[in-house]
């Protein structure tokens, strides 16, 4: 039997692979795309391709049984690609990434500026909703090796909320992978401190609501979730809007707070939301109270399952705020809920991910001054890790103003999370792409 051309092999490979048959009139580019994508030596599998109105190709498919979808330009014939690891999803979400990454895209406009600059995008699915650092950084490194094997000479990681956290645990478990990075919003630093404070809120918030009309429905044990987030089986339609139902069970009370502080700015409710922000450092802001407050009060029973128990323990803290009398806090202290945290979580948690600060790849933060759901001491405490570790050199960060936005089921409004401009995004990838291409190094600082 006469040997089949290279290329010809490579296409009867895609074919039994089930991905889109390659037609005459195809660029040179598409074909040795659908070619090598399908090939088997390259570990993907369930492929499909569509070709998109501008000509460029969106390939999906699975790598190791998880999902990706990536878009390339027309004639990418191996070049550079960015690789965008997505944030926060409660337990119980799909895991399923969007068909084609330009038309939903997950990462608020910078997949769809950097693909119309010529750069191959693409996004991975995590193995699980809810805390999800840990797969997000093995799964995010697969596709990026894949990326590779279709010829991509230059790939960069980008992240927004628990995605930046996943761009730090990449580059400092993975030195080499990356040709640079940009964290948006993103738990940079600490994905512990992060628990702890929303745990701080959700304890310091029960205590000062108890017995009165604003305190938050189901369990006030901190080890545990206040509501199920995954809906229980023979709901029927109500399965599919279960997620929204419980969100809004936990925005009320904390809606109907704000809005009577707001009819009495001297009355009890003022002075709650007052002490709440002034115990836990979160802004006065209903948006700053419901974001932490929904994600823990819904993810609490997520995050001991994924880290092996409780990541947090403030037995011995003492809570303490501005304006608080000594008696006031003697009795917060002695009536506030207490967590004792489990070792085996902590290490989890420290893995998956606290960073070190030491990392090779350019690294550029994001980040609003205020922002509802990831505070601004997160950039700030990656900062000093970073200079304490002398790695400032690959490291510069950036601050952009708040914004707010109206809040559903209310007439409130409050502060955004990863409340970003398509400009300023695109701005922070272009600093960040003349930094690694050209050697321009940007100045940490303030931008419009």
């Amino acid at each position: 039997m006469r040997r089949l051309p290279r290329t010809a092999l490579a296409l009867l490979i895609l074919g039994l692979a089930g991905c889109a048959a390659i037609r005459p009139g195809d660029s040179p580019a598409r074909s040795r795309l659908l070619a090598t994508a399908g090939a088997t030596r390259n570990g993907a599998a369930d492929l499909r391709s569509t070709e998109l109105d501008d000509g460029g190709l969106v390939v999906d498919g699975t790598l190791a049984g998880h999902a990706y979808a990536i878009a390339f330009p027309v004639d990418w014939n191996g070049g550079d690609a960015l690789l965008f690891a997505h944030g926060y999803t409660l337990p119980g979400a799909s895991t399923k990434v969007p068909d084609n990454p330009l038309d939903q895209d997950l990462s608020g406009g910078l997949l769809k500026y950097a693909y119309l600059q010529g750069y191959a995008v693409a996004t991975a699915a995590y193995d699980k909703a809810g805390l999800g650092v840990q797969s997000g950084v093995e799964n995010s490194l697969r596709l990026k090796q894949y990326l590779d094997r279709l010829g991509a000479k230059r790939v960069y990681i980008a992240g927004g909320s628990m995605g930046g956290n996943i761009v730090v645990g990449l580059i400092e478990m993975h030195p080499d992978a990356f040709a640079g990075a940009l964290a948006v919003c993103g738990a940079d630093d600490s994905f512990a401190e992060l628990i702890g404070r929303l745990i701080d809120i959700r304890a310091v918030y029960d205590y000062y609501t108890a017995g009165t009309p604003y305190a938050l429905p189901g369990s006030h044990e901190l080890n545990v979730s206040a509501l199920a987030a995954r809906p229980p089986t023979g709901l029927g339609w109500l399965q599919k809007p279960w997620a929204v139902i419980q969100l809004k069970r936990i925005f009320d009370p904390i809606k109907a707070l704000f809005t009577a502080a707001a009819e009495n700015p001297d009355g009890r409710e003022a002075a709650i939301i007052r002490k709440v922000s002034a115990v836990t450092g979160w802004e006065p802001d209903p948006a700053a109270f419901v974001l932490p407050i929904a994600t823990i009060a819904l993810g609490m029973d997520d995050v001991v399952a994924t880290a092996g128990g409780s990541t947090y323990d403030n037995r011995a803290r003492v809570y303490r705020g501005a304006g608080l009398t000594d008696a006031d806090i003697a009795a917060l202290n002695r009536g506030i809920a207490r967590i004792a945290a489990d070792p085996q979580a902590v290490a989890y948690i420290a893995k998956w991910h606290t960073a070190s600060g030491r990392f090779d790849t350019p690294l550029l933060t994001l980040h609003n001054r205020i922002d509802s759901l990831v505070p601004y001491a997160q950039p700030v405490d990656l900062g000093r890790r970073v200079a304490a570790a002398g790695n400032l050199q690959h490291l510069v960060q950036l601050t952009v103003p708040p914004m707010r936005r109206p809040l559903p089921f209310s007439t409130l409004d409050g502060y955004m999370h990863c409340g970003f401009r398509p400009q300023q995004l695109a701005s922070a990838w272009d600093e960040l792409r003349r930094w690694v291409e050209r050697g321009e190094k940007p100045d940490s600082g303030s931008r419009p």
